[in-house]
């Protein structure tokens, strides 16, 4: 096994204990979907929807995508996103990643100091 995958899957299952809905099992596949489309290093789409995920999540996921360049779509729609994660996302954007075209953040609680 190649030690970048190493590293990514010890990366993984940080962000996955961080990251852990008992009920959800959509947001460990996400992860998982994450981990094989880098794998196969083909740009894929992330789709977290009605999730309830907060900022602190959000944080984690883009420490987990952070110069990675493996995501062209991130649907984050009807969360509980805040200013905190929206911001996140921004600087994500601008300095760590130049994939992702598409971002869905409708119907979170991102206010005008987040967006």
């Amino acid at each position: 096994m190649n030690e970048d995958f190493v590293d990514w899957d010890a990366n993984l299952a940080g962000v996955l204990e961080e990251v852990q809905f008992a009920s959800n099992v959509s947001v460990a596949d996400c992860f998982a979907s994450a981990l094989k489309c880098y794998r196969i290093q083909t740009p894929n789409v992330i789709q977290l929807v009605e999730q309830n995920l907060q900022d602190e999540h959000v944080q984690k996921l883009c420490e987990f995508l952070k110069d990675r360049n493996m995501v062209i779509r991130l649907n984050l729609r009807r969360n509980k996103i805040g200013n905190a994660g929206a911001e996140a996302l921004g600087k994500l954007l601008q300095f760590h990643d130049n994939t992702i075209t598409h971002m869905d953040l409708t119907r979170n609680l991102i206010g005008t100091d987040g967006g």
